[in-house]
């Protein structure tokens, strides 16, 4: 299982793209969600609460594995709340 993975994550290619996808996300103009929380109360930090319990059983089960799943994951979800919240 781990010879898989370190095929995937040395390959050449994968490491291009990879790099090429970093630059643009970081000089991309997504707003992305704070984690600061202004109160403690469920349906005003929904977005909040469910990326933490997530980004917690994604380390709990792949360990350092989830660090760029969870990258992604913040990512994605700040652009759906983008999208969500703009529609309105």
């Amino acid at each position: 299982n781990n010879d898989v993975l370190n095929g995937i994550i040395l390959n050449q290619w994968f490491l291009i793209a990879l790099t090429l996808l970093s630059t643009y996300i970081l000089n991309a103009k997504i707003e992305l969600f704070a984690l600061k929380f202004k109160n403690w109360g469920f349906k005003d930090n929904a977005l909040r609460y469910i990326f933490i319990i997530v980004s917690l059983v994604l380390l709990a089960t792949l360990k350092f594995l989830a660090v760029p799943i969870i990258i992604i994951f913040y990512v994605l979800s700040s652009v759906a709340a983008q999208l969500g919240t703009s529609k309105t």
